[in-house]
């Protein structure tokens, strides 16, 4: 019985800790990304206030610039959807969480016979 318990709890703060760590990667990409919306922002802000002729190649590689952190900002959303809807759905979790349950329980019947 000590056996079997002791691998769901092993099992379960695995699943624990790499949610930890999958919630830090994605707050820390999420500061990123909207850090490099400020910086977008600030930067035609000041585009705006240049008076040369150079000023279009500049706001020519701000669309550059913009692209890329659009890019980035729905490759990030579709991870994170990704992952909530795929292994970290309601439904997977709950089912996960049955069987933990079953096994516990199991393991406690055995163990008083």
């Amino acid at each position: 019985m000590d056996d079997k318990l002791l691998k769901v709890k092993i099992i379960f703060d695995k699943v624990k800790e790499m949610r930890d760590e999958i919630n830090i990667l994605f707050e820390g990409l999420d500061g990123r990304i909207s850090k490099l919306g400020e910086i977008y922002n600030e930067f035609v802000k000041n585009a705006k206030m240049i008076k040369t002729p150079d000023v279009k190649a500049f706001i020519f590689s701000l669309d550059s610039f913009y692209f890329q952190n659009s890019l980035l900002s729905k490759e990030y959303q579709h991870l994170k959807d990704s992952l909530i809807n795929g292994p970290l759905a309601e439904q997977t979790v709950n089912y996960q969480i049955d069987q933990w349950v079953t096994q516990i329980r199991n393991a406690t019947t055995e163990a008083r016979q």
